[in-house]
């Protein structure tokens, strides 16, 4: 996109970063980027994963990071085969770390 079309990309990169300079705390943020991210409307894997870790990061738990993915999971079961791997994975490779 940088090359096809700059101010596009520019603009949506401002755009997306709106978010992160609102008054919740980073922990809350990182749960609904989570949710949007395992929404069936989404399914973006990476994205699930990067905020997993922000999350745990900034004090989730793993009950929380669960609840994320049942709430969402609502929208369709995709939700939960997409997201629960991923929150595993991420829950070991946290413990390892700590």
């Amino acid at each position: 996109m940088a090359e096809l079309d700059a101010d596009y990309l520019g603009t949506f990169l401002a755009f997306r970063a709106v978010p992160q300079k609102g008054p919740l705390p980073q922990k809350y943020k990182e749960l609904i980027f989570i949710a949007i991210n395992v929404a069936t409307t989404h399914l973006w894997s990476s994205g699930v994963r990067r905020h997993m870790r922000n999350a745990l990061q900034a004090g989730a738990t793993k009950e929380e990071l669960l609840e994320v993915i049942q709430l969402t999971s609502i929208m369709g079961i995709h939700s939960m085969t997409m997201g629960v791997p991923i929150l595993m994975e991420e829950l070991e490779k946290f413990k390892m770390k700590s």
